[in-house]
């Protein structure tokens, strides 16, 4: 899941980091649009000063910036981040930043010793209360200025956890543009119509992921879900939001499409009279001539 800051340019687009300890590239689109992806969280674009117009370097201003993301069901996120942790993958570099600073060891503990958690066990995984795979998609949504960033003493646990959901609402809904993984070919659709690009290749729907090959039993799903409460209520926010996006963009294709036929028609039509129209011109030489023979006989 990640909160992408995407600039629109001739033919193609790009898309910027802001704190190069926090980016990572995921992705490479290809030609006409030519961009790498880049991790970042809602909360470290604000950290940034981003705003619809933002001048990169001593040339150009005035560039609208388009803030788009991905998200995915949180069960299958929170195994394959485990997964991925597993095989010793850290963020060490991530520097979390909130209002204008990076959060104490108090606020934000680890949830391992050494260097990295590999060979870690899900049910190790769970049981650490400051692993941050726990809502992820939530709080990288969400503005955590709100509620005191990374001081869980902020406010009351319960009202921090409806604040931070209701912003990473707002947030997504205000997205020029968002995606699901599990709707691959729709979220395409969404994206081209959105942007007006067309991608060279159609999007592939990969079932088989690591987190698939995972198998769980039930306690484990409703454990995960547990720990996921707010990112399960986002995400059946987002599916709803999302079809109902492509439903629009569907019925606006569609309407497009009718005009579009309707002026063909009216086209063909004109062009259909236009040979009839010369036969009348021509079948009034007869009468022209009649009257020169009358003339030529006075």
């Amino acid at each position: 899941m990640s909160c992408i800051p995407l600039s629109l340019r001739g033919q193609g687009f790009e898309l910027k980091p802001c704190l190069k300890a926090e980016t990572r590239n995921s992705a490479v689109l290809p030609h006409p649009a030519k961009a790498q992806l880049f991790h970042l969280s809602c909360e470290q674009r604000a950290s940034c000063g981003w705003t619809s117009s933002t001048c990169w370097g001593s040339g150009s201003c005035h560039r609208k910036f388009y803030y788009i993301t991905l998200l995915r069901d949180p069960v299958s996120r929170y195994l394959s981040e485990w997964r991925h942790v597993q095989r010793g993958a850290t963020w060490k570099t991530s520097l979390h930043m909130c209002d204008g600073r990076t959060p104490t060891p108090e606020e934000l503990p680890s949830c391992y010793e050494g260097t990295d958690w590999s060979g870690c066990t899900l049910q190790e995984f769970m049981d650490c209360p400051y692993n941050l795979a726990n809502n992820r998609q939530v709080r990288m949504l969400a503005d955590l200025s709100l509620v005191g960033c990374y001081n869980m003493s902020f406010i009351p646990e319960n009202k921090r956890a409806q604040i931070l959901l209701e912003s990473a609402k707002k947030n997504l809904k205000d997205m020029a543009f968002f995606g699901l993984t599990e709707f691959q070919r729709k979220t395409q659709y969404l994206f081209e119509r959105t942007f007006n690009l067309k991608f060279i290749r159609p999007f592939m729907q990969y079932n088989s992921t690591r987190a698939g090959g995972v198998e769980v039993d039930n306690d484990t799903i409703r454990r995960i879900e547990e720990l996921n409460d707010l990112d399960m209520q986002l995400y059946d926010y987002a599916k709803d939001l999302f079809q109902q996006r492509y439903q629009y963009k569907r019925q606006l294709e569609r309407m497009e499409q009718r005009i579009k036929n309707r002026e063909e028609r009216l086209l063909h039509r004109s062009n259909e009279a236009l040979p009839k129209e010369e036969t009348e011109e021509q079948g009034r030489l007869p009468t022209e001539d009649y009257m020169s023979h009358i003339i030529e006989k006075w």
